[in-house]
């Protein structure tokens, strides 16, 4: 992961964790980028419930499973590889090898890994937004008490997702609090998280829908500014929503 990983304990989390622990099989974690999917599996893997997945070469990945003999192999961000899932299903299926599988995703890609994984909806979780009073004690627990100016600005940026508010509050202690609170660091998350699925486009696109505020933008509106077709705007945006980051809304005549 790119962000930050703290060692606290879980916040509002022991409901998803107990989850985790008590289903058998193949299983998988859903949630918005920074409501805090990598940090709960790191949590369990601290207790040497598992392992990431860390190579996508299939002989390397071979060898590490007789050497190693994870019970549970974790392949964070599955959204980003799929076939890097659909090979390990099969290098499991070839070695005869005793091992679940647990896979995080975005919202918007949950049915198409599920799909891949074969899975019930007893074997999906998807993880809800943290409430603000536990946000807050997120942000405390990784340092940083105030000003309370500042952990406001936080609490809004963040909405819910603990994975995000640690990278803030983390970026404010090492000194860039004047970033964190006009935004700039958040655009700058923003920007590294979609980048590599959407191009450097992603910045202009958010920009434009920007502009129309909590009402929004028609998309032929924005494809017309941007100089693109619909479809191709529309393909875009569609990794933007499994992201979390656009919403699709509807005004009345």
């Amino acid at each position: 992961t790119q962000r930050p990983l703290v060692d606290h304990n879980l916040v509002g989390r022991e409901a998803d964790l107990e989850w985790l622990q008590q289903t058998s099989g193949d299983r998988l974690l859903v949630g918005q980028p920074g409501c805090g999917k990598t940090f709960l599996l790191r949590h369990l893997v601290m207790q040497e419930w598992g392992l990431f997945l860390v190579d996508t070469d299939k002989m390397a990945i071979a060898d590490a499973i007789r050497s190693q003999r994870p019970q549970v192999i974790i392949i964070d961000d599955a959204h980003d590889n799929p076939q890097l899932l659909s090979d390990l299903c099969q290098l499991r299926r070839e070695i005869d090898a005793e091992f679940s599988i647990v896979a995080t995703s975005w919202q918007g890609d949950m049915e198409k890994i599920a799909m891949a994984m074969c899975l019930t909806s007893s074997q999906i979780r998807e993880l809800d937004l943290l409430t603000r009073d536990q946000i807050v004690e997120v942000v405390r627990k990784a340092g940083l008490a105030g000003p309370v100016q500042l952990v406001h600005e936080i609490l809004n940026q963040a909405d819910g997702r603990p994975g995000l508010a640690v990278t803030l509050a983390l970026l404010c202690l090492q000194g860039d609090t004047d970033d964190v609170f006009y935004g700039d660091a958040l655009s700058r998350s923003i920007s590294v998280t979609f980048q590599r699925l959407v191009g450097h486009a992603v910045n202009e696109i958010l920009a434009v829908f920007s502009l129309g505020g909590d009402q929004g933008m028609p998309l032929d509106l924005v494809a017309e500014f941007l100089g693109i077709s619909l479809g191709q705007l529309h393909n875009l945006m569609v990794r933007l929503a499994a992201g979390g980051v656009l919403r699709e809304g509807y005004q009345g005549n």
